[in-house]
């Protein structure tokens, strides 16, 4: 934990980029707690957002056939 209390990762990792019908985000947290996962698009519009709780690792399968080709975002925290 750092001084506001959020954990964190001993590994992330986001594949493939670029993708094309599946994203992967997995990680590892170096204590339990909680992780919020969320797809932006270049607007800021939330396409999946996932929230994880009271777990120490975890693989999210994220089918993107339905997006439109383009630039997108991912942010992964701890809360």
């Amino acid at each position: 934990n750092d001084a506001l209390g959020y954990q964190s990762f001993l590994n992330l990792l986001i594949y493939p980029n670029p993708f094309q019908s599946m994203l992967y985000c997995k990680g590892e947290l170096a204590e339990r707690g909680n992780v919020d996962v969320t797809l932006l698009d270049v607007l800021g519009n939330i396409i999946h957002q996932k929230s994880l709780f009271d777990i120490t690792a975890f693989k999210l399968e994220l089918e993107t056939d339905s997006l439109t080709p383009g630039v997108y975002f991912i942010q992964v925290f701890t809360f």
